[in-house]
């Protein structure tokens, strides 16, 4: 059920008849002080999720560096913004969303045409001229060291097992996230320009098949597209998670960006459950919710972690370079853990 407000806006939409004025005049006779919060907190769910990164445009264009900023978030918000403007033909839901998402493409179209232009024009970026290659495949697929005090050797070949097992599937997330970047660095602002209007065109076709051929038959057809846009906007966070357990270390990411994200898809959960908005909203705000936690935990882990033994990589004078421990007798343990092999 549509608030009174919109339901006006809906009526002035389809009404012909009536001219400009008299229009307006119908709109605001239909709002009521009780609804003014209301809108207050619709016009702040369509642009307040995106001042932080219309503050990361200003800040990019200023200074002409765009490494700290992956494009792949971008990318992810694009297509699922697109897609979710594809659910509004088939399921009409708060209007505020389908203008947040149309602000949305605008806003990401940008930061993508930015980083591809920066990274094709300033010859000091590492991008500049070839895609990106970080050498992250070798790190990545390294597996960690087992811990020291394993209760046998039979535990510990568990929990190296379980431990690889686990870095190999992230290995691979983080490998395809990386091949992903690379192929969209390799493309100009304008190759990138339009490839996206070629697809977005070809979206439309589909959904439009889609929803003639599947919606006289299947009531909940729409709810489909609902769940694959929802469904790419929820990964919004998991390149982040890669990286941060790639470097094994949250350093330079903020706990005020963290906490943006976690507040902000506390607010977006409650507006979607108070608003009675379809279950995709809901199912994708809950799971988000669910990656913002793995974040923060990810920076409470990474920061307060202490390591008994650092181990130089350097082959020559190995055990001179490890760190001082309290007890006196190097423990047997360690050394069959953190000795390199011959």
């Amino acid at each position: 059920m549509l608030p009174s407000w919109e339901a006006a806006l809906h009526e002035l939409s389809s009404s012909t008849s009536a001219t400009n004025e008299s229009s307006l005049v119908e709109v605001v006779s239909h709002l009521s002080w009780n609804e003014l919060p209301y809108i207050v907190f619709s016009i702040g769910m369509v642009f307040g999720p995106h001042i932080g990164y219309v503050v990361q445009l200003y800040e990019m264009s200023s200074t002409r560096n765009v490494e700290g900023y992956s494009p792949l978030v971008s990318l992810i918000l694009l297509v699922s913004n697109e897609i979710r403007i594809v659910y509004f033909a088939g399921h009409h839901f708060a209007l505020a969303l389908l203008f947040q998402a149309i602000f949305a493409i605008l806003v990401h179209s940008l930061l993508i045409v930015m980083v591809l232009h920066l990274t094709h024009s300033v010859p000091s970026y590492p991008g500049s001229g070839e895609p990106r290659n970080e050498g992250l495949e070798n790190e990545i697929a390294t597996a960690r060291p087992p811990p020291a005090d394993a209760a046998s050797p039979a535990n510990r070949e568990e929990t190296v097992l379980a431990e690889t097992s686990s870095r190999s599937i992230l290995a691979r997330l983080d490998d395809q996230a990386c091949r992903l970047e690379q192929a969209l660095l390799a493309y100009s602002a304008a190759a990138f320009l339009l490839r996206c209007a070629l697809w977005t065109l070809i979206l439309c076709i589909a959904a439009l098949f889609y929803y003639a051929a599947v919606g006289p038959v299947w009531d909940a057809a729409p709810e489909v597209i609902g769940y694959i846009a929802l469904g790419i906007e929820a990964l919004l966070v998991l390149p982040q998670i890669l990286h941060n357990d790639r470097r094994q270390s949250t350093q330079g990411l903020t706990m005020v960006l963290v906490l943006t994200w976690f507040l902000g898809d506390i607010i977006k959960l409650i507006y979607f459950i108070c608003d009675h908005q379809p279950l995709p909203f809901i199912l994708c705000g809950g799971f988000q919710l669910s990656l913002d936690l793995v974040v923060i935990w990810q920076v409470i882990y990474f920061r307060l972690r202490r390591r008994p033994l650092r181990v130089d990589p350097t082959p020559t004078n190995y055990l001179s370079q490890t760190e001082v421990v309290d007890s006196t007798e190097f423990p047997l343990a360690a050394c069959n853990v953190y000795r390199k092999p011959r």
